[in-house]
Order: structure tokens, then sequence, then C-alpha cells
């Protein structure tokens, strides 16, 4: 049977919505100070640019000197981290929009069968309790919950897009991807010539792409080479037909369903992305990477 794509999203770091480089510069200032506001963390209160489980002589690691060290060594992973949260962040506020609420029965189940997973993968080695310690330091019920939040977040990121989706008028598409522009345009030839997209290489795949407002896409849907800002990959695309908006949203029951037997595609995430950033006025910047003159501060 056919499952939600939740289990997997759990461990992966790449949010497949986000361009592969679209970020713009930060400023090179490695001059910062903790916040001088306060929060209450583990009982004890801290500098909220402070993180009080690591410390050196009563000093508390700065969150921005983790974050700078993480994106020099770690850029990609960092950059997708990154996306991944401003992806939560967005379907939190399209719930609210829509009125979604989640299944948990949904969740419960994706959770099941993502600790089932693991313990597979241990096989002799170990249990779902071991797993934990070793990886995270933390007893199980910590981990299922962390876990189990992740699960969440993408259950409703995927009901969220969906949703937002049924809003609008839909195209349905022959797509293909190629990595070069050279490539892309002999593709494109070989269709002008009559090719059947389903026989190229790679063959073409079908999407239904959301055509909101000030859409990238709503230029590109007769059949030449383009690509999208930020992105790494040549496309094409061939209208199929039209699916108009629908007049009310389907319950979570009938979206479940149309993830099941459709899952989430690339550029329909990317459609949804782009709409998200300028619904919600949203920008991106890369972390700064140089190391800041203190990063210990004194609670």
């Amino acid at each position: 049977m056919k499952q939600l794509l939740l289990v997997g999203l759990v461990f992966s770091l790449a949010a497949c919505a986000a361009p592969k480089s679209s970020l713009t510069l930060a400023s090179a200032n490695p001059s910062h100070s903790a916040s001088a506001s306060l929060v209450q963390t583990q009982g004890a209160t801290v500098k909220n640019d402070a993180l009080p489980y690591a410390s050196v002589a009563g000093d508390f690691l700065l969150a921005s000197a983790l974050v700078a060290e993480l994106a020099f060594l770690y850029p990609e992973e960092t950059r997708a981290v990154v996306r991944n949260l401003m992806r939560s962040e967005f379907a939190r506020r399209e719930a609210e929009r829509l009125q979604i609420d989640l299944p948990l029965a949904e969740i419960d189940s994706a959770l099941t069968r993502a600790v089932e997973n693991i313990v597979a993968e241990m096989g002799e080695h170990g249990d779902f309790t071991d797993w934990s310690v070793n990886r995270y330091q933390r007893g199980r019920a910590d981990v299922r919950a962390a876990i189990r939040s992740r699960l969440a977040d993408n259950m409703r990121y995927q009901l969220c897009l969906r949703a937002a989706a049924s809003e609008v008028e839909l195209v349905k598409v022959l797509a293909l991807v190629a990595r070069s522009s050279k490539t892309a345009e002999s593709l494109a030839r070989k269709l002008a010539l009559g090719a059947d997209p389903s026989q190229l290489d790679p063959p073409a795949r079908i999407e239904l792409i959301p055509v909101f407002a000030g859409s990238g896409f709503t230029d590109h849907f007769d059949g030449q080479p383009f690509r999208l800002d930020g992105d790494l990959l040549w496309h094409i695309l061939i209208e199929q037909e039209r699916v108009p908006a629908l007049k009310s949203l389907p319950p979570n029951s009938v979206l479940l369903e149309q993830i099941r037997s459709r899952p989430i595609g690339a550029l329909e995430a990317r459609a949804w992305w782009d709409e998200m950033h300028r619904r919600y006025t949203a920008h991106e910047a890369s972390p700064l990477i140089q190391s800041l003159p203190r990063t210990f501060v004194a609670n």
C-alpha cells in the first residue's frame, strides 16, 4: 500500500521545494553580541543567543557562533536546514489561513513505521533505545517525540501545499529535465521533430503545476527549455490540459488520498515555495561563516 512521503523526509536535510543557489550574501561583519533579552531554558535564565548545553567557566556557547561554524563546515546542509525551517513556518501560517487540522492517527502511524524502519536497520546491533542514545544521547521517549514533531511538520506541509494548489488553476504537463542547456536544447529539437516524450532519456514525467499569481512557470508551458531563478537544472514543459480551481477546499481525507496516489512533485513544490516567499515576504541570506571574536558569553 502506498504511504505518505513522511518517514524518509525526517532524515533528509534537503528541502526539494527550494532552489539550489538562490541565497543572497549576508554582510561579513563578525562583530556579534548576544541579545540582552532573557529566556528561561532548562530552569536557568540565559541570554537568548546563548546555548546552556555547552559552557566554559560559566560562559554559554553563542548560537550565532555555532551557526557560523556549521555554515562553514557544512554549507549545503546548513542552507537546507534553513530552508526546511522556512518551509515549516510557511506551512504553519498556511494551516492557520486554510484552517487545516493535522490527522493525528496518520502521524502516529507514520511514527510507528519510522521506528520500525530504524529497528530493522539496526538488525542485531541493538534496539530503538540504543539507537536513540547512540545518535542523540537522549532517551527513546525524547527521540520519539522529536521524530513525531518532524513528521507532523511534514504532514502539515504536504496538506497545505495541496490545499493551496486546489485554490488555483493547475496545468498538467509532461516534464523533462536536463543538467545543461545543451542537453535541454537537444531534447527540444527531438520533440520538435515528433519524438515521443516518454521514449526520451530521461523520459518525461507527468506533473500538475499550480499557477499561482506571479508564477515563474506561467510563460514556460510551450516546450522550450528554461531554467528557474537559482535552479541548476533545465526544464521543458509540454502542456497537456488545464484543471480549474476548486470552489471549496477538499477535506483532509481527500487531500491525503491525493498525496498517497500522487506524491508532491518537484515542480509543484517549487511553485508553492515561490508563492510562499511572495505571500509572506520571505527572504533568505547565507549565514555568516566568519569566526566570532567571542564564541562563549557570560550569562
